[in-house]
């Protein structure tokens, strides 16, 4: 009966998680394919829906595994997180598996999710996505079907008990997003939820003993984790627990607990107020990625960087003329800052002082082969952060219209249109943004 309860509770709980999606996240440049099935039956639990910029580009591959208490929900309630990738470079394979209770149980849904990427793998390329970069995601109870999965690929112990096959894949990252990462620890809230969502006499069984996870050695070898959380995440103390147990193990990870709100905060609505926690977690996940006061050891690779992007853009970088200010980079601005991989500039930005109430944002580019990564919203961000801490109380930029994507990025942090204040010939869009 209380079973029964739960489970109808969880499918209440969906209902209402849906219409919390922030759908005005949703961009109609995304394409979306939905309902392809990945086991070769008709059963819609079988199924993913693909999220991918069409524009012939191979992007990394996120798979995306949504909560809901290992008995409820769909991959609908991940829609807008799935787009939002999508929008900042990935191909996003958001994928449903057979909900436990009263038939189906969680070591059901770890063979589906290792058929379901056995697809991806094989069927990626359709889909301008590359496995080269693969990624997954869980969120809520799928975070312990994340890990699972990440230990399929390196443990064939661990394949052998759930009966499956070799694999010639690994993941490249791990996103944990308000997950039940502690599911097993002893009370009777959750020895309730384990009986209800295992077979009977599942703690004998090999197979849980891979899910107790500060038991299990494989633990050590789990690719860079991004775990997320925050104040408001009723389950915050797992990803907490989850941290520290990473930590002890020496696994690459970062613990992100700002920026998101409320459990599966980042599934409701991935972008807050102009908040870059997904950025942040992206460029941890994904490489080296530094950003870098500028200093004198960089002024050749700045001076190759910028030279390069005026040449994409048709112009011609003038240092000994109407750039002569990256001469003296130091003193011309207010503070520079370069965008690295290991010491190759990626991408610049800088702000120059107007007045003592004023700064201007200039020396904004970024490599073309980073685009769609989030680091432009991380090179503005950061020139936000240090106007305010430097007093300013506004910020100026000045731009062209045909730049249509960046206009829209500066929109998303509040820049709106203002009147000319400089003699820019080139430019005919200047924007504001009052700190």
């Amino acid at each position: 009966m209380i079973c029964k309860i739960m489970k109808d509770s969880g499918n209440k709980a969906y209902i209402k998680d849906l219409e919390r999606l922030d759908r005005s996240l949703i961009s109609d440049d995304i394409t979306v394919v939905n309902d392809v099935n990945y086991s070769g039956d008709e059963d819609s639990e079988h199924t993913f829906d693909i999220y991918y910029r069409n524009d012939e580009k191979l992007k990394p591959v996120l798979i995306d595994i949504h909560g809901g208490g290992f008995i409820s929900h769909d991959k609908k309630v991940d829609s807008v997180f799935a787009n939002v990738m999508a929008q900042k470079g990935f191909v996003v394979f958001a994928l449903n598996y057979r909900l436990a209770y009263p038939e189906h149980n969680v070591f059901d849904q770890i063979e589906d999710i290792d058929k379901a990427s056995r697809w991806v793998v094989k069927n990626a390329s359709v889909y301008e996505g590359s496995i080269t970069d693969l990624f997954i995601a869980g969120h809520s109870s799928g975070g312990v079907n994340a890990v699972a999965e990440t230990f399929l690929c390196i443990d064939f112990q661990m394949r052998s008990a759930y009966g499956l096959a070799d694999r010639n894949f690994r993941y490249s990252g791990l996103i944990l997003d308000c997950g039940l990462m502690h599911f097993y620890k002893n009370s009777v809230a959750y020895n309730g939820m384990r009986d209800m969502v295992f077979p009977k006499g599942y703690k004998n069984d090999p197979r849980y003993g891979f899910l107790v996870f500060e038991k299990n050695g494989l633990i050590s070898r789990l690719p860079k984790t991004a775990i997320i959380t925050n104040d408001s995440d009723e389950l915050k103390n797992m990803s907490y627990y989850f941290d520290e147990l990473l930590a002890k193990k020496n696994v690459s990870h970062k613990l992100f607990d700002k920026g998101s709100e409320g459990h599966m905060g980042i599934v409701f609505k991935p972008v807050t107020d102009g908040s870059n926690l997904m950025d942040d977690v992206i460029s941890f996940l994904i490489d080296d990625i530094n950003l870098v006061k500028y200093d004198n050891t960089y002024k050749q690779h700045v001076f190759e960087f910028t030279g390069r992007c005026f040449e994409e853009l048709g112009k011609k970088f003038e240092p000994s003329g109407r750039h002569a200010s990256y001469n003296n980079i130091e003193n011309a601005f207010e503070v520079f800052y370069c965008l690295t991989v290991k010491d190759n500039v990626i991408g610049t930005v800088a702000l120059k002082k107007i007045d003592d109430y004023t700064v201007e944002i200039k020396a904004l580019y970024l490599d073309s082969s980073y685009r769609g990564k989030g680091l432009g919203s991380r090179l503005i961000k950061k020139v936000i952060d240090e106007a305010k801490n430097r007093g300013f109380k506004s910020i100026v930029l000045d731009s062209m219209s045909q730049y249509k994507e960046a206009l829209r990025l500066y929109g998303k942090f509040g820049f709106r249109d203002t009147e000319r204040y400089n003699d820019n010939v080139y430019a005919d869009v200047f924007m504001k943004l009052e700190l």
